[in-house]
C-alpha cells in the first residue's frame, strides 16, 4: 500500500532531492507513524514522540498542521473522552498535557534562529526577521498570504479544485489503487461506522457531565465510600482484554483505539479536511499548468493519507485469498 502511494510520479519527483515538500513528507509520514505507534498501545512516551512531530513539522510546512489539528484531537478524544466515557481512568492528567505541550514548543523554537540570523539576511530572503513585525510576518507567511498559495492571484472553485485533485490521485494511485482505497474506506465505514457513532456520542455525554458536575466534599466522600462498600468485580471488562484495547467485538462505548479503527477515521476526517481547507482557499487555476505543478507539490499530503485505507483493502482480499 506504502509502494502504491510513494511510488507516484509526483511523490517520487519530490522526494528524490532536498526540498521543502520532501522534507514535509517525511515529517508527515513521522507523524502517521506516531499515531501508528499510539492506536496500537497509548502511552505517554508515544504521544510524546506525535506531540513533538506536530510542532518540528509546522517550522517547516505550515498545511501540516491540517493533519496536525485532527491527529491533537484525536489523542485527546482516546486518551481523555474515550475512556470517560466508557467509565474507564483517564489514560492522561494535567502533568501529562504539560509534557505534551512543552514537547509540541520546543521544536518551535528553531525560529529562533531566525531572529538571531534576520537582521543579515541576504537579498532575496523573506525580510528582516530579526523584529517581532519581520518575525510574524514570516509566519504567517505575508509574501504569499497568510490564506493564500499567491499574492493576487485569482481563485478557482471548490469544486474546480477537487475534480483536478481527483484526477490527480487516480493518475497518482493508478485506477487499481484508487479502486482499492475506496474499497478500503467503505469497509471500515460499514463496520466500524455505528460504533463510532455511539462512542461519540457517549464521549459528548461525558464530556458535557464533566464540565457541569459539582460535586460537594462530602457527596464525594460518601462516594468514595460508596465505591469502598461496592467494589469493582474482578476480571478484564466484556469485549477486551485492558483498559487500552478492544478488538471489533468491544463492547458498546468501549475505546477502540487498540484495533486501528479509531485511527482510520481519524485519517478519513484529516482527509476530509485537508481537501476542504485547502481548495477553498487555494487561489491558483489548476487549468494552468505551471500553476497546477504548484499545486500538485502540496496534494502529495493527502495522497499520504490513502495508504491506510488501500492497505485495509488489500488485507481482506488477502483474507479472502
Amino acid at each position: 500500500a506504502v509502494a502504491v502511494v510513494c511510488l507516484g510520479e509526483t511523490h517520487w519527483e519530490y522526494s528524490t532531492h532536498a526540498e521543502v515538500f520532501a522534507l514535509n513528507n517525511l515529517m508527515v509520514a513521522l507523524l502517521l507513524l506516531a499515531c501508528v505507534l499510539f492506536a496500537a498501545r497509548p502511552s505517554l512516551g508515544r504521544a510524546l514522540f506525535g506531540a513533538f512531530m506536530c510542532g518540528l513539522g509546522l517550522t517547516n510546512q505550515h498545511t501540516f498542521v491540517l493533519l496536525a489539528v485532527p491527529a491533537v484531537l484525536w489523542v485527546f478524544y482516546s486518551a481523555t473522552l474515550a475512556p470517560a466515557a466508557a467509565g474507564r481512568p483517564v489514560t492522561f492528567g494535567a502533568g501529562a498535557y504539560a509534557a505534551l505541550a512543552c514537547a509540541f514548543v520546543a521544536p518551535l523554537s528553531l525560529y529562533l534562529t531566525l531572529v538571531r540570523g534576520g537582521g543579515a539576511a541576504p537579498v532575496g530572503s523573506w525580510g528582516d526577521t530579526s523584529s517581532p513585525w519581520g518575525l510574524l510576518s514570516h509566519l504567517l507567511r505575508r509574501e504569499y498570504g497568510t490564506f493564500s498559495l499567491a499574492l493576487e492571484h485569482e481563485s478557482a472553485s471548490l469544486l474546480s479544485n477537487t475534480r483536478h485533485y481527483l484526477a490527480h490521485a487516480l493518475a497518482q494511485l493508478s485506477p487499481l489503487g484508487a479502486a482499492l482505497a475506496l474499497a478500503g474506506g467503505a469497509i471500515h465505514a460499514s463496520e466500524y461506522a455505528p460504533a463510532h457513532l455511539r462512542g461519540l456520542a457517549s464521549s459528548l455525554s461525558a464530556l458535557s457531565a464533566l464540565s457541569s458536575l459539582k460535586l460537594p466534599r462530602s457527596d464525594a466522600r460518601s462516594a468514595t465510600a460508596g465505591r469502598r462498600r461496592h467494589p469493582k468485580p474482578h476480571g478484564p471488562p466484556a469485549g477486551g482484554k485492558g483498559s487500552g484495547g478492544g478488538g471489533s467485538g468491544g463492547g458498546e462505548g468501549e475505546g477502540i483505539v487498540g484495533s486501528g479503527a479509531s485511527l482510520t477515521s481519524m485519517l478519513g476526517c484529516a482527509y476530509l479536511f485537508y481537501l476542504l481547507f485547502f481548495h477553498s482557499l487555494a487561489n491558483l487555476s489548476p487549468h494552468d499548468p505551471l500553476q497546477l505543478g504548484v499545486m500538485e507539490r502540496f496534494w502529495i499530503q493527502p495522497d499520504m493519507l490513502l495508504a491506510l485505507p488501500l492497505a485495509i483493502a488489500l488485507a481482506r482480499a488477502l483474507e479472502a485469498a
